[in-house]
């Protein structure tokens, strides 16, 4: 009888290494369910997994819980996973890179589990903090990255009517649009090599971005620190005929520094200076223009920031 009890133990034990794999590979990512602004307020970190999900209401569905032990036929997780119908909003996970097979351990995982670990259900607090989850705020860019081995695929309009020109531009809607097109991807945690191009100037943009450390509760390190460098090659057609499209004139180069703190609860700021050798690519003997950006992020509802 004990030695049955210890081999259902290591199976559990043995199912929920699995399980934390399967969430690491595809749930606990930037933007998903990693960190204190995750979403749905679900942390799918080795340390916060099982007190966020296990015998824990859904958000979307009070009246079921995440999972519920012994029973992944109620479990909300296995009916997000496998987009069943009464669900509400998407299946998960948003990668669509579970298989059933991975969705298969999980729920035998659930079955396995026979009453609730109450040791287990305080929140791991992550020990970096992070103000800003985006990768920009408005035009500047913050101190994230992308977890090692994704992409980022980044689209971004700019109107040229002004908001001033009123209704009948649809207050700066309507009319042409500046359109910025970019691939990246992130070569380990803290490095991200990016390339894009915007249709102003035929405009290509080689950037990288690499996070130095983050700013951390226990006041190690007071504030986030990141560089980022980028190479612009102005590609139009040469006004005059006899010039190459590609030439110094039509280089750019820009450095910035990104410093990020959260000052309270719910308020982050940041500082961003940063220098652009040859800002007019018209103009000759220019010197470098030195630029300065300041921002903020007030997390004014659970779910809902405001920028500036």
């Amino acid at each position: 009888m004990c030695f049955q009890a210890n081999l259902q133990a290591q199976s559990e034990i043995e199912l929920e290494a699995q399980v934390i794999n399967i969430f690491e590979n595809t749930c606990a990512k930037v933007g998903c369910h990693i960190g204190p602004n995750s979403q749905m307020g679900m942390r799918l970190t080795k340390d916060n997994f099982y007190a966020s999900i296990v015998d824990e209401p859904s958000a979307e569905n009070p009246n079921l819980k995440r999972v519920d032990p012994g029973n992944p036929e109620l479990s909300y997780m296995i009916k997000k996973l496998k987009g069943d119908a009464d669900i509400i909003g998407l299946q998960m996970p948003m990668t669509g890179e579970i298989s059933p097979e991975e969705i298969a351990t999980i729920e035998n995982w659930i079955r396995s589990i026979d009453e609730v670990d109450q040791s287990r259900k305080q929140l791991v607090e992550d020990n970096n903090v992070r103000p800003f989850d985006g990768w920009q705020i408005l035009n500047l860019p913050t101190t994230q990255t992308s977890p090692k081995g994704t992409g980022l695929f980044r689209i971004s309009h700019r109107f040229n009517p002004a908001l001033s020109d009123g209704f009948n531009a649809f207050y700066g809607l309507d009319g042409s649009a500046i359109i910025f097109l970019g691939m990246g991807y992130a070569f380990t945690d803290n490095l991200h090599v990016s390339l894009g191009r915007t249709n102003a100037s035929d405009n290509f943009e080689l950037q990288g971005r690499y996070r130095i450390f983050d700013q951390t509760t226990d006041d190690k390190f007071p504030f986030s620190l990141s560089v980022q460098s980028g190479l612009n090659w102005i590609s139009e057609e040469p006004v005059n005929p006899e010039d190459k499209r590609l030439r110094g004139e039509a280089l750019k180069f820009s450095a910035q520094i990104s410093a990020t703190k959260l000052l309270f609860e719910k308020f982050g700021v940041a500082f961003v200076p940063g220098i652009l050798f040859n800002p007019d690519e018209k103009q000759d003997d220019e010197g470098p223009m030195i630029t300065l950006g300041l921002g903020a992020r007030w997390n004014f509802k659970k779910r809902m920031s405001w920028l500036f």
